[in-house]
């Protein structure tokens, strides 16, 4: 996971066979290096652990009986904003990476692909963790490091870099004039794993200015997630649609719009999408607590504004897509030459 020691991952570590019983597996352990005894003692995703100590009530201002609950990670509580533990819809989130958001009953691997399950925060369902690699950080490296740098050639940095983005998608069409951004700065992980894959622009031409660029960027992390909904929805067995969008990346109309076309899926762009992750553990406290029922959740997690499709732009991201999936394919041996 982009060069990251094993040991910095524990969850890795975990037997999550039986969800009731969470432990390390000594086999793991053994095969990372690491000294079990060191490791925090496991409990239940988002169960009730205690009250607060008296001093952090007081500090905060709160009662001494207010109940504290073990952690839900980002991506756990993506997939309970975007209600993918519902039969039928799925999620997108982007952040820093970009995930499909699905669950599942049971437990499932796909080692070829990369694709598993962890445990969900919603009891008896299974969240299906598949991860591509960067999406908004390949953005803000080309909004920060070519089109604002500050470096020897000039100071080009301003004060909020990212403000004219929605307006310059504006000026360059569906497709980028055939620009293609292969987002793999890192590597590439589900449904294909290559730690040696780097990004890249193809098809540059004197007509390529900054809008194309920027709007093909946001094109190529919307062809990975295409790529990567395909394979969740063949290891999941299900059709995934709608596509509830969330995270950082979900502030943008544009990119809402390009995914709904490049992935022929209408988009729910869930309101102060950058926020979706902090209402949702809030509500699974508030759950746990009696306070709410998980049919609520919608309530916790509003959508903003549906995106359809636009029929006549298939045409054009079926063809790109298919020459990005071809892209990967060609430049692989050159990545591994040039990484080794």
């Amino acid at each position: 996971m982009h060069g990251q020691p094993l040991h910095r991952f524990s969850t890795l570590l975990t037997d999550n066979r039986d969800l009731d019983l969470p432990r390390y597996h000594p086999r793991l352990l053994e095969m990372a290096g690491v000294d079990g005894d060191k490791l925090p003692t496991l409990v239940a995703v988002n169960s009730r652990i205690g009250t607060l100590r008296g001093e952090v009530a007081a500090e905060l201002g709160l009662p001494a009986t207010a109940a504290v609950f073990s952690g839900t990670n980002d991506t756990q509580a993506a997939s309970v904003a975007a209600g993918s533990f519902r039969p039928g819809p799925g999620g997108v989130n982007i952040g820093s990476t970009a995930q499909i958001l699905a669950s599942m009953p049971g437990k499932r691997t796909d080692l070829q692909k990369g694709l598993f399950t962890m445990p969900s925060p919603i009891r008896g369902r299974r969240l299906v963790l598949a991860e591509n690699g960067l999406a908004g950080k390949s953005l803000e490296h080309f909004i920060r490091n070519v089109v604002f740098a500050r470096d020897a050639l000039a100071d080009h940095s301003a004060e909020d870099p990212f403000g004219r983005i929605e307006q310059a998608l504006g000026t360059s069409p569906a497709g980028s004039g055939g620009l293609l951004f292969l987002p793999w700065l890192t590597g590439t992980e589900s449904p294909a794993t290559n730690d040696r894959v780097r990004g890249a622009f193809l098809n540059i031409s004197l007509e390529t200015g900054r809008e194309q660029m920027l709007r093909a960027i946001l094109e190529g992390v919307a062809f990975i997630l295409r790529w990567l909904r395909e394979a969740v929805e063949s290891f999941t067995d299900q059709t995934l649609r709608p596509l509830r969008f969330c995270g950082g990346g979900a502030r943008s109309d544009g990119w809402a719009q390009i995914l709904a076309d490049v992935m022929g899926r209408p988009v729910r762009q869930l309101e102060s999408a950058h926020y979706a992750g902090c209402r949702i553990a809030a509500f699974l406290a508030f759950e746990r607590l009696g306070m709410v029922e998980l049919e609520d959740v919608d309530k916790f997690s509003p959508v903003r504004r549906e995106y359809a499709p636009r029929p006549e732009h298939r045409e054009t991201y079926d063809r790109l897509y298919e020459q990005f999936l071809c892209s990967l394919r060609s430049n692989a041996p050159i990545f591994e030459a040039l990484n080794r």
